[in-house]
């Protein structure tokens, strides 16, 4: 079974690769060159993580006050309060979150392979529950 599907991997790798259209920028011939290839590549992408922080809040500024200058009625206000009341503690519990974030030990201790384990605490109760006509 493994031989066929590496067969067939194998064809639609060599047919998809004679269908694409190559691209010559990316073909890397020197080693140092490739730093810079990548350097290029990565700075012709445009995402909202290469847009500043400032600028990403007054779009959403804008965003948020064209929304409330739309409201019409006494309901689709009601919505939008009710929508927009979990925003402060989700952005509060994210906060928390992040402060939490204990940074990782820097332990240089070697642990054994087969080192005995603690084991985890149980869920629930092992005691033996007795009738009360067995406590008299």
């Amino acid at each position: 079974m493994c031989k066929h599907i590496h067969y067939i991997c194998h064809f639609n790798k060599d047919k998809s690769f004679l269908l694409c259209q190559r691209d010559n920028e990316l073909d890397i011939h020197e080693l140092s060159s490739e730093k810079d290839v990548i350097v290029d590549e990565l700075g012709r992408r445009y995402s909202p993580i290469h847009i500043g922080m400032n600028d990403r809040r007054e779009a959403l500024k804008l965003k948020l006050n064209a929304m409330v200058d739309t409201l019409n009625s006494e309901e689709e206000i009601q919505a939008f309060v009710k929508n927009f009341a979990s925003v402060k503690p989700t952005i509060d519990a994210i906060r928390l979150h992040n402060a939490e974030i204990p940074p990782l030990p820097q332990n240089k201790e070697i642990i054994p392979v087969n080192k005995k384990i603690i084991p985890q605490r149980r869920l629930f109760s092992t005691k033996k529950k007795t009738s009360n006509a067995a406590q008299r």
